[in-house]
């Protein structure tokens, strides 16, 4: 057998997998192996996992009946080596396949979301969960099982409108019984979903009574999210605008609750490669640019939000956001005054932007204006005077506001032949003006 599996061409792995996967059904139905059967598995495994690896990367189009049912395999594999070496605990052959199929390699997202939903629901597998979970309480909370579970299913939420809803609300139920989660969540009494798990993550950093516990989060954190964003940045080069929405819209929420825990000065982190890649959007090929620009249009006041909320005082922060901005700020035309969905008026009308975050912003759109660009000034302009009229504003001193009134009398005399935008500035000029004796 092994011999047929090291010499099989790429057309022919489809013909021997089911048979395999039929020896694998029969096996894992085996109360006891003999030693023989265990030698077995174990030679046979690195070559059937060898032809697995071809076959669950990514899959050009829909999946048919065969593709579909390769999870099956690959939850039969993990449990009969994991039945052999039960007596001794999980062997180091079950890890490798665990964290290979649930989270590190190439899996097919729509292969991996049913493997975890069919892995998950083995008795066996959430005692051995459960065992982990436990014993890792003196190991900083490292678990190589749930750890690997947890990412997975992070993985599978970048790409949620490949999986469908259905099938994604199978899995967090599943991922929602992990010890792990509810250490995080605590007792679930709604609907657990990706967004809340963000925020009760967010919740327990921001309420860490001690440094030292603010830094085991952090790092708790970082080691989730590290190899979901390296996997995210990897998934935006795709050609599918609604994979590359996904992704920006899921990489988004993290940035905007833990930007705090996985931001670290000086070096490479899950939110400083976030926001690079953003910036380099700009030189992509021009599809790439065209697709991830209309991606981001409702994604990127998140990432935004996300910087802010550390502080500009960070130079790594103040000089990527002002990069983002430099380059957006004409992308998304303002219909009318009361088209208040621009990502930089979310910004600024977002309930969690404090009085600092939008004085901060409120710099950051006055330098986005320095090159001389009539475009970016008229951008700037509309979206200082809708934000300044409308109801959600802050009733608060804004320092930034006092620098305003020059960049307010270069927009009267460059937007001149526009007598609605030198309306806008004239009366934004008189207000501030007030505001300043």
């Amino acid at each position: 057998m092994d011999s047929v599996l090291e010499r099989a061409k790429p057309s022919e792995i489809s013909t021997i997998l089911p048979h395999i996967a039929d020896i694998f059904s029969c096996l894992r139905k085996m109360s006891t192996f003999s030693v023989e059967c265990s030698k077995l598995c174990h030679h046979l495994t690195p070559d059937i996992l060898s032809c697995l690896k071809r076959q669950i990367a990514s899959i050009d189009g829909p999946m048919d009946i065969y593709v579909d049912n390769l999870h099956v395999l690959m939850a039969d594999i993990v449990m009969v080596t994991f039945m052999i070496n039960n007596d001794s605990g999980v062997s180091p052959a079950m890890l490798n396949l665990w964290g290979y199929f649930a989270s590190e390699g190439r899996v097919d997202v729509r292969i991996r979301c049913r493997f975890l939903i069919s892995i998950l629901g083995e008795p066996n597998i959430r005692s051995a969960l459960h065992e982990e979970h436990t014993a890792s309480h003196g190991n900083n909370g490292r678990s190589i099982l749930n750890d690997a579970a947890l990412q997975g299913w992070m993985k599978c939420n970048l790409m949620s409108c490949v999986i469908g809803n259905n099938m994604m609300e199978t899995l967090h139920s599943y991922i929602a019984q992990l010890e792990l989660v509810r250490l995080v969540v605590g007792d679930i009494t709604e609907k657990f979903t990706f967004h809340l798990f963000l925020e009760a993550l967010a919740d327990k950093h921001r309420k860490s009574q001690n440094f030292l516990e603010r830094v085991r989060w952090s790092s708790m954190s970082t080691r989730w999210f590290s190899s979901v964003v390296d996997s995210a940045i990897h998934e935006m080069r795709s050609t599918e605008p609604n994979i590359v929405s996904s992704i920006y819209h899921t990489t988004g929420d993290i940035v905007l609750h833990c930007c705090h825990m996985l931001f670290t000065p000086g070096k490479p982190c899950p939110v400083s490669k976030l926001l690079d890649n953003i910036v380099a959007v700009q030189y992509l090929p021009e599809s790439s640019c065209a697709t991830s620009t209309h991606a981001l249009r409702t994604s990127i006041h998140k990432f935004i939000l996300g910087g802010l909320k550390v502080g500009l005082n960070v130079s790594y922060i103040k000089r990527t956001l002002k990069q983002i901005l430099l380059y957006f700020i004409n992308k998304w035309p303002i219909s009318d005054e009361k088209n208040t969905n621009h990502p930089f008026l979310q910004v600024l009308h977002h309930p969690t932007a404090t009085t600092t975050m939008q004085d901060d912003m409120l710099g950051l759109l006055l330098e986005s204006s320095d090159d001389n660009q009539n475009d970016k000034l008229a951008m700037v302009l509309q979206i200082l005077h809708i934000w300044w009229n409308s109801e959600e504003r802050k009733v608060a001193q804004y320092p930034v506001l006092r620098k305003y009134p020059p960049f307010l009398q270069q927009a009267r005399v460059k937007l001149r032949f526009n007598q609605v935008f030198v309306g806008k500035a004239t009366d934004l000029l008189q207000t501030f003006r007030q505001l300043t004796q």
